[in-house]
């Protein structure tokens, strides 16, 4: 009889957890920050489940999320990009460049959304 050794790491499940990084975090922290001071956003969530992290803000503590920046496991079946911005259910942007994310939270971009939208 011979035996073999295995490593039992090649039998574990793989992890479905995601994060944001530090920078990711920093940075998304950063844009809040900016808001708060101008009074245009009041709360923020994080919530992490099946391999998604949701990074969410407030317009009013009773409301539902003005915008939600997730970051995935893998690309939804929709699109491309593991980074996903939504505002309420419409995705707005689906990107591998979570500065494309950033962006769009520049005060210039902000503007030509909401022209776009009326």
């Amino acid at each position: 009889m011979s035996s073999k050794i295995v490593n039992i790491r090649d039998f574990q499940q793989k992890s479905t957890e995601v994060f944001f990084s530090k920078e990711e975090l920093n940075q998304l922290l950063s844009i809040y920050g900016i808001r708060i001071a101008t009074g245009e956003w009041c709360d923020y969530a994080i919530e992490q489940r099946n391999g998604i992290i949701a990074f969410s803000v407030f317009k009013n503590a009773f409301d539902a999320p003005a915008y939600t920046v997730a970051k995935c496991n893998k690309p939804p079946r929709s699109g491309s990009g593991k980074f996903l911005l939504l505002s309420g259910p419409e995705k707005i942007i689906q990107t591998d460049d979570i500065t494309e994310i950033y962006d769009f939270f520049k005060p210039e971009a902000k503007a030509n959304f909401i022209s776009l939208v009326k």
